[in-house]
Order: structure tokens, then C-alpha cells, then sequence
């Protein structure tokens, strides 16, 4: 599949229900990624419903982390050294989402079922 089509299947998901989207890609990253870290808070003060603030994938190379604020979704690649961030790359949600496919295309046997699994997931 080319990154044309990636993008297209990528596009018609997000655009039905970003919140629905980004609950469904954060349960399918933490069941196909090791590591994968997901931040919710509360809707409001008293609610007991929550949303996802972000959602964090760590590699070697850098930390890909998915930020929700506001209904607004921005995508970050933090390279670190020793726990320290030396530089911090934005995003947009597409190339976000290619970056990371690559990236577990790159890395080992068992991201390479990750990186079908988010396939399969943008292809439904």
C-alpha cells in the first residue's frame, strides 16, 4: 500500500468522529506496541467520564507523542538523550501517523505485527 492510500483511509477515519478515533487508535496502539502510554483526565470537575489528553509511543530514535487539546490534535517526535529532550519535531496528524508506521515497519518482529494491526485498523 502507498502512503497516498495510507493517508486517504487515515483521512476517512479521523473525519468521522476525531474523539471515536482517537479512543479506537489508543486501544489498538496499547494492544499491538509495548510501552505505549495513554494520559486521560476527567470531562469536567465532577464527571466520572474521561477523554484522552495524549498518547505516547517510545522508540529508541524518539518518543512519538499524540497531544489532544481542544478538539485539536498535534503530533510530536521528541528525540531524547539520558531522559533529556534535545529536540522536539511538530507534526502534523498525517505525517505523524506515517512517521510512526515507519518506524514500526523499521523496528522489530513484533512491531511489524503493530504496524499491520494499525493497517488493518485504517483500512475498516
Amino acid at each position: 500500500m502507498t502512503d497516498f492510500d495510507m493517508l486517504a483511509a487515515f483521512n476517512r477515519k479521523s473525519n468521522e468522529d476525531m474523539s471515536s478515533f482517537i479512543n479506537a487508535l489508543a486501544i489498538k496502539l496499547s494492544d499491538a506496541v509495548n510501552g505505549v502510554e495513554i494520559k486521560r483526565a476527567k470531562d469536567s470537575l465532577f464527571s466520572k467520564n474521561t477523554h484522552i489528553e495524549s498518547i505516547t509511543i517510545p522508540f529508541s530514535s524518539c518518543k512519538y507523542i499524540l497531544e489532544i487539546k481542544n478538539k485539536t490534535v498535534v503530533g510530536k517526535c521528541s528525540k531524547e538523550s539520558g531522559g533529556i529532550v534535545l529536540k522536539t519535531d511538530i507534526l502534523n496528524l498525517n505525517d505523524w501517523l506515517a512517521n510512526l508506521m515507519s518506524e514500526l515497519e523499521k523496528t522489530t518482529d513484533q512491531n511489524m505485527n503493530a504496524a499491520e494491526t494499525i493497517h488493518k485498523f485504517l483500512m475498516e
